[in-house]
């Protein structure tokens, strides 16, 4: 696949900051992929790929000034996996292995104007960063009624570091690390019983590990979590009903955050965190016609 992409883009504020822009991205990608059967029930595979994502602006005031745009980032994907059934079907399973190379990453990056307490959210690029692991899951039928299931997946990931200057002219360095939001595992387990007469019922159970909740610079990691959710109903081949409790413990846990000063005097860091939802209780009917 190839494309071209192009935009133009100006603007001006009140102090007199003019910017003008007309880049042009030329992106190219594709797959190459190789599969073999090992038995009649299990194939492996083996793939290539090149992804892009094209370049844009900060249209905001002082993210303008600081960032004016970004470039377009490239991904490499290199993976090999392999799934199948066993037991006569009763029993499902599949397992990746990936390792992807970013170039030229973009990322949100945040910073506080000193004197006017401005807090600026802009996209940056950072040289370059990986992310590799392993994702598999499984799925087995115990009983003509019964199944139970799950999901791990393992992940290490990482950016370059790199620079930035801001309005007042300063340099600032932003150091190699993690990248947000990549937890070093997520894992997945349920439970489903479901009747010929229509009657089931369903417990999941979903666990993260620690992440950083927002980009460089922002050093600040959420928790390790788990949340449990329940669904028990009637499901006929027209209409179902269910009664659900998403977040049963009514588990505490953020999503995101940044850090930045928000008293009169502009001193001391906080973080603000942006939490996921509380425990919800509720009814779903649904009916085909």
């Amino acid at each position: 696949r190839g494309e071209q992409h192009k935009a133009n883009y100006d603007y001006s504020d009140t102090d007199g900051y003019l910017l003008q822009r007309s880049p042009t991205d030329r992106m190219w990608g594709g797959q190459a992929s190789l599969g073999y059967d090992l038995t009649d029930n299990q194939n492996t595979y083996l793939s290539v790929s090149r992804g892009y994502k094209a370049g844009g602006f900060n249209s905001t005031g002082s993210a303008a000034q600081i960032k004016p745009d970004f470039g377009q980032e490239v991904l490499l994907n290199y993976e090999l996996g392999t799934k199948g059934t066993a037991m006569q079907g009763s029993l499902y399973f599949d397992t990746a292995l990936f390792y992807e190379q970013r170039k030229n990453v973009q990322i949100t990056n945040s910073t506080q104007l000193p004197g006017t307490g401005e807090f600026v959210i802009f996209t940056d690029n950072a040289g370059s960063g990986f992310n590799t692991g392993i994702e598999s899951s499984v799925r087995f039928k115990v009983t003509s009624v019964f199944e139970v299931g799950g999901s791990l997946g393992l992940l290490r990931s990482g950016t370059a570091a790199y620079s930035y200057t801001d309005t007042t002219g300063a340099a600032n360095a932003v150091s190699a690390r993690d990248q947000a939001y990549a937890p070093a595992y997520n894992a997945a387990l349920y439970g489903l019983w479901k009747a010929p007469s229509g009657w089931m019922a369903r417990v999941d159970l979903q666990a993260k590990d620690h992440f950083y909740v927002a980009s460089a610079p922002d050093t600040h990691e959420s928790k390790a979590y788990a949340v449990t959710n329940i669904k028990v109903g009637y499901d006929q081949a027209r209409w179902n009903a269910y009664l659900w409790v998403m977040n049963l413990f009514n588990e505490d846990y953020a999503v995101h955050g940044f850090v930045f000063q928000n008293n009169p005097a502009l001193t001391n860091d906080e973080l603000y965190l942006q939490k996921g939802d509380p425990r919800q209780i509720g009814v779903t009917a649904n009916w085909k016609f």
